[in-house]
């Protein structure tokens, strides 16, 4: 952070970065100019760090897709904002270069500010798909042949010279924003690539309209400033209350991943906060952390909340569609039957004969990496998973429910799945695994059985081990 940012101003340009109509102009592109900036310094460029980092703040503090005057307020509020400060009338030039992004041969400060800025378009291709993706759901209210027209003339433009000014700029972004700039020229310029609905309505002379509505893929709903901020909020519990720990992150492979893991805790399973917290405090908010989640999440006022933390419907599309865009997705094939596992089978893997997950990283050239997790059934005692009683209740017929768990715990005692007792302050442990390369391991038509079984075997028996370390319930 530029140590002419104060506190007060930095936590105020936060706000406006985290608005919540922004999809690309947001929190993570902040980051990455930020970070763009800092490799531009590190190649040994000079210019005025704190002049260029101040404006990278600014640009775009003031946006709203409909106004074609964001620069202009922006450096109007970086004159406000700074006043006092003797960067003022540079930082706010540098904002309104971004107009053009065409700096005059000299300006140093503009030409890092720059290169910074479309730092994006050289990044890699699953990162530079969610970039694509983002700006078309800012503009979702422009009809698709308009915007692919304005979008083929904007990315033209920038393939007429150099896309960066500098020459780091040019080492570390010049190909790779090449390839993905005529990448996407070549998808908005080929029939069918953009997904839409259509709908009727009035104009305000009773007359009928169609207007072209972009259907925004869940993929794309995910918010990195909320999420962020959310883990600020549940860290402290997780931590604290749980004494979480999540090990083997280290050898995490870069790119789309499909994390499979053990499902524990029942109505309170913390299996996905833990991994997150973990996931977001070791490589950032730069890649998503998706989870393949049951419909009934997304229904209530609440729906909204997950789709922007990262949660998605399971399905294949979903699932494709957010592996190939470079994230991690979670899965635990065991679902219900596994959460609701009893306490004295919680060291047992068990996806009750599921094994999607593997087709679902064949289909998106990703890799499988196992998770486990310890501690999660011992939050209070299962005793059954209650098929019988969800038979006997006649549940499988009326809601095609097949289990009524049955678990004893605080303050309530004895529940099936009501009363809702709180959990317990039992200590969960994490370890992720070595990644699995199907293809490479069980050559290009594996067996899905085959893989499913080798699967659950690692994850067995890394389980069995962390089930070895553990000494008391709960405490751990």
């Amino acid at each position: 952070m530029s140590s002419a940012l104060s506190d007060e101003l930095r936590d105020e340009l936060l706000d406006r970065w985290s608005e919540p109509q922004r999809r690309h102009h947001n929190v993570a592109h902040l980051r990455e100019v930020l970070a763009a900036v800092g490799l531009l310094a590190d190649s040994g460029l000079v210019f005025d760090r704190d002049a260029v980092d101040l404006a990278a703040w600014f640009h775009d503090a003031m946006y709203d897709v409909g106004r074609d005057d964001n620069e202009d307020r922006s450096a109007d509020l970086a004159r406000e904002r700074l006043a006092a400060s003797p960067l003022r009338d540079e930082v706010a030039r540098l904002v309104l270069l971004t107009k053009t992004h065409l700096p005059a041969d000299g300006d140093v400060n503009g030409a890092v500010f720059s290169d910074a800025d479309l730092s994006v378009l050289g990044s890699d291709p699953a990162r530079y798909a969610r970039y694509a993706a983002a700006d078309r759901e800012e503009y979702a209210a422009v009809p698709d042949d308009v915007f692919a027209r304005a979008r083929v003339r904007v990315l033209t433009a920038l393939l007429e010279g150099s896309v960066f000014h500098t020459q780091a700029g040019r080492e570390l972004w010049e190909d790779r924003a090449r390839s993905n700039l005529t990448g996407e020229i070549r998808d908005l310029t080929s029939p069918g690539t953009i997904k839409t609905r259509t709908r009727s309505s009035s104009d305000d002379a009773g007359g009928p309209v169609t207007t072209t509505d972009i259907e925004p893929s869940e993929v794309t709903k995910w918010d990195p400033g909320l999420t962020e901020r959310v883990m600020g909020w549940i860290r402290p519990l997780i931590k604290g209350y749980h004494r979480a720990e999540v090990r083997g992150l280290d050898d995490f492979p870069p790119g789309g991943a499909l994390v499979v893991s053990n499902h524990s805790g029942g109505l309170f399973a913390m299996d996905v906060p833990v991994f997150a917290t973990g996931f977001y405090e070791k490589y950032g908010y730069d890649r998503p952390v998706f989870t393949l989640s049951h419909d009934i999440i997304f229904t209530g006022p609440t729906a909204d909340f997950f789709r922007k933390t990262g949660f998605i419907p399971a399905n294949h599309e979903n699932a494709d569609e957010a592996l190939r865009s470079g994230g991690v997705v979670v899965v635990f094939p065991g679902g219900d039957y596994d959460v609701y596992r009893p306490t004295m089978s919680e060291s047992k893997i068990d996806f009750d004969g599921r094994t999607g997950y593997v087709r679902a990283a064949l289909n998106a050239g990703v890799p499988i990496v196992p998770s486990v997790s310890i501690g999660g059934q011992q939050a209070q005692l299962f005793l059954s998973r209650g098929e019988w009683l969800a038979r006997a209740a006649r549940l499988d017929k009326l809601m095609r429910v097949k289990i009524l768990p049955i678990s004893f715990g605080f303050p309530f005692g004895l529940s099936a799945v009501l009363p809702v007792n709180v959990p317990l302050p039992t200590k969960i442990v994490t370890q992720v695994l070595a990644p699995i390369d199907i293809v490479a391991q069980f050559g290009e038509d594996p067996d899905v059985d085959e893989v499913d079984a080798h699967v659950r075997h690692v994850m067995q028996r890394a389980l069995d081990e962390l089930a070895r370390e553990r000494r008391i319930p709960v405490l751990g």
